[in-house]
């Protein structure tokens, strides 16, 4: 919009020409009829310049009117605006893997849906996991609508259920889903089984600490139980 501001610009100057012009004739020119054709030109120019001078006006107000309705309906948007998260974790066992599905936006999750294939580094063991995940209804039919901080999570798979290419397999999961006025959105995540590879732990309890656990809490109610009995 430069070219707005220069004719804007250049109208100003035009009508303080003529303005200035018509001054400085009317008082040289003795003629009457001469200065009357020197004011008509005057008022004229003037007279153009005011009519341009308002259009550029015109259409700098509009352009702004219209700037200002576009941050105010991108921020409408911004304020509903989902944000569908699927990451691979560890299950309840180490070698466990579960799928998790999560909205952390500011708005529902309509339509999601979910574009699932290997990278082709390991086919076998890449097409285990693809059909292992395409098994759940939620990613085989999609999702009609994911509310804000709902999460979904089902078991996928033991590693020993995949094979020993398992920690050679990469799969691309794009996951589709809409707001509430129907823009659509994608991202897209990459489940690397690389990883996992000599992984011991990612976090929680080991096995063998939830094992003395419940040795312990079935110890202390069967010596609650005994003294029940003797009492």
């Amino acid at each position: 919009m430069n070219y707005l501001r220069t004719l804007l610009y250049f109208c100003v100057c035009a009508f303080g020409v003529s303005v200035v012009a018509f001054l400085i004739l009317s008082g040289i020119v003795r003629d009457q009829g001469v200065a009357v054709f020197y004011s008509s030109v005057a008022t004229s120019g003037a007279t153009v310049a005011i009519a341009i001078l308002t259009m550029v006006l015109a259409i700098e107000t509009w352009r702004m009117r219209n700037q200002q309705q576009r941050q105010i309906e991108q921020e409408v948007i911004s304020s509903v605006r989902p944000l569908v998260v699927v990451e691979l974790a560890e299950g309840r066992v180490i070698n466990d893997r579960t799928i998790i599905i999560k909205n952390l936006g500011k708005g529902i999750a309509f339509n999601v849906s979910f574009e699932i294939e290997g990278r082709g580094n390991s086919f076998d063991a890449e097409r285990k996991i693809v059909e292992r995940i395409h098994e759940h209804g939620f990613v085989k039919k999609g999702i009609k609508n994911l509310g804000i901080g709902q999460i979904i999570e089902s078991h996928i798979f033991l590693f020993h259920e995949i094979g020993k290419e398992v920690f050679e397999a990469c799969v691309d999961v794009s996951v589709l889903f809409e707001d509430i006025y129907g823009n659509k959105y994608e991202n897209k995540f990459v489940f690397d089984m690389a990883e996992y590879e000599n992984t011991n732990r990612l976090g929680g309890k080991p096995d063998n600490e939830r094992n003395d656990h419940l040795k312990k809490i079935v110890q202390i109610l069967e010596k609650e139980m005994r003294n029940l009995n003797k009492s």
